[in-house]
């Protein structure tokens, strides 16, 4: 039992200081201001961040734990209309959160398992339906860049220059539409050209390639090249189009040829295993009471 004892003071000693650096952390670099100086600040920032949000700047700035990865799922995410009033330090903030209250709860105050891991899993959560989230985003920008694809090379083809073509098509309610908005609004802020002209790179190659998606990079370099092409520019712009279509349609079979073994893990926990101990546990039952056992 002293031993017991020893080990326990030693886990709480030990989450105690855990507890204290990730709080030195957190507070490092802050400074103390005066209330109107403090408010001035926030609203020359245009927002007003809390507890949640400082802790969660100071985990972005100070740890490079794939910080590059969920900026982009963040930035996914606000796309698609997620977090608008949220921002990612808020969210790191509230993960990491849930995960020190489960450890200093778990180890100082002898709370059981179960609730030490459903904070844990809590703490998870933010990250987790944050990485959801932007998957959704980029499904629906995937099935957008076909027809996207096609309205391009109809207004070409229509004798439309492709800048009028990509303005009028940003308009249209896609969300790859507002990709090419914020790329277009850039362009009229810095003067650069939005396709390759010589040796200069277009705005929007360059661009829907920091989006880290395949689909998305290809979009823009073959879009580029096809606005280069001059008058033979709507006839490329075809070929992309049907590229793009027969490319989506060969992903929609493949995944629907994978379907029966993503279901395989469902149908087990939730089907085959309770119907397994609704049919084997009464003849246990009843096996233990005949044999005089029990259960």
């Amino acid at each position: 039992m002293a031993a017991a004892g020893e080990v326990r003071s030693i886990l709480a000693l030990g989450a105690a200081l855990v507890s204290s650096v990730l709080v030195f952390i957190a507070l490092r670099g802050w400074r103390i201001e005066r209330a109107s100086t403090r408010r001035l600040g926030d609203y020359a920032a245009g927002q007003q961040g809390g507890a949640l949000d400082r802790l969660g700047e100071s985990i972005l700035d100070r740890w490079g734990v794939s910080l590059g990865a969920l900026r982009l799922q963040y930035r996914w995410a606000r796309l698609g209309g997620y977090y608008q009033n949220e921002s990612l330090a808020g969210i790191v903030g509230k993960a990491v959160a849930y995960v020190v209250i489960a450890v200093v709860l778990s180890l100082m105050m002898a709370v059981p398992l179960l609730p030490a891991l459903v904070l844990v899993y809590a703490g998870a959560l933010p990250l987790v339906t944050l990485r959801q989230r932007a998957r959704e985003v980029k499904a629906e920008v995937r099935r957008g860049l076909p027809e996207v694809a096609a309205l391009l090379a109809a207004e070409m083809s229509a004798g439309v220059a492709p800048e009028n073509a990509l303005r009028r098509v940003a308009q249209l309610p896609f969300l790859v539409g507002r990709i090419f908005q914020e790329v277009i609004d850039e362009a009229s802020r810095t003067n650069r050209v939005l396709f390759s002209r010589g040796a200069t790179t277009g705005l929007l190659k360059v661009r829907l390639a920091e989006w880290g998606l395949d689909e998305l990079s290809a979009f823009g370099a073959q879009v580029d090249l096809a606005a280069t092409k001059g008058t033979d520019a709507p006839r490329q712009m075809f070929a992309v189009a049907q590229g793009f279509s027969r490319e989506y349609r060969a992903k929609i079979q493949r995944e629907a040829e994978q379907l029966s073994n993503k279901l395989i893990a469902p149908l087990t926990v939730f089907f085959f295993v309770p119907m397994l101990a609704a049919v084997l546990l009464p003849l246990m039952m009843a096996l233990g009471a005949t044999m005089g056992g029990g259960f």
